[in-house]
């Protein structure tokens, strides 16, 4: 496959989150998209739709490249909430072909009402990817998933490097997308060798288990919370992101 000229008019308008999920940014041009309206539901993904007789203004991407494409098909859920398809385009004076988005109504109308900010969608999206490496890690280590235990394990003895993983994403010094998975992908599992070779800390072994396990329990407790109430939980960057989430799930906790 080669590369392609992508029609964007949503999220992706934006370079900032066209890089973080691509790694690239890519020559742009104003673009209309002819016999399409656009549609942006209360709080859910905006969407196009075919129509004759109206237009969408966006920007079209040029030259993206096929790992890329990939990136952003992932992130689009290519084939659940939009399908990637052609389209011919206005571009200056000239009619060409490119390739957009259109969107899946059934499936993009569970998200009406969420109120999911864009950035929230992208940090969704970096989760997942760090999640499919652990997964994948699972695999290649012959280990059993049975409903997710071990990569809820795994996610939560990473849990601080998965979060700067998505963190380092908006930086605007931002190390490369393959440097920050890589770094995950590459921290191994810790373990307990050296407290079992250490007399002294043997003593406070059980205590420290059973605060670990508390602490997973928090730790999946708030992650419930955040997902469910993200809008409602939202701090002013001045705070600490999960200062909300955490106090309520102290409230179920104690």
């Amino acid at each position: 496959m080669g590369k392609a000229d992508i029609f964007v008019y949503g999220t992706l308008v934006n370079d900032v989150y066209v890089k973080i999920i691509t790694g690239q940014s890519f020559q742009r041009e104003k673009a209309v998209l002819p016999s399409f309206r656009k549609v942006t539901p209360a709080g859910g993904f905006p969407y196009i739709k075919p129509l004759p007789g109206v237009f969408v203004n966006g920007y079209i991407l040029r030259g993206v490249d096929e790992e890329s494409l990939n990136k952003l098909d992932d992130y689009e859920d290519e084939g659940f909430l939009y399908h990637r398809v052609a389209v011919k385009l206005w571009v200056g004076d000239k009619y060409i072909e490119g390739q957009t988005y259109v969107g899946n109504i059934e499936n993009l109308k569970k998200f009406y009402h969420s109120k999911i900010k864009a950035e929230t969608r992208v940090e969704k999206h970096l989760e997942s990817k760090a999640e499919k490496i652990i997964k994948e890690e699972i695999s290649e280590r012959g280990l059993l998933d049975l409903i997710g235990l071990n990569t809820r394990m795994l996610k939560e003895l990473r849990g601080q490097m998965v979060e700067s993983v998505v963190l380092s994403a908006f930086e605007v010094s931002r190390p490369p997308d393959s440097v920050a998975l890589n770094s995950l992908r590459n921290a191994g599992i810790p373990t307990l060798d050296k407290v079992k070779k250490d007399l002294e800390a043997l003593k406070y072994a059980d205590a420290y288990i059973s605060f670990a396990v508390r602490h997973i329990i928090f730790n999946q407790i708030e992650e419930k919370v955040r997902e469910d109430f993200r809008n409602e939980i939202t701090v002013s960057e001045q705070f600490y992101i999960h200062a909300i989430s955490n106090l309520v799930t102290l409230q179920f906790v104690n």
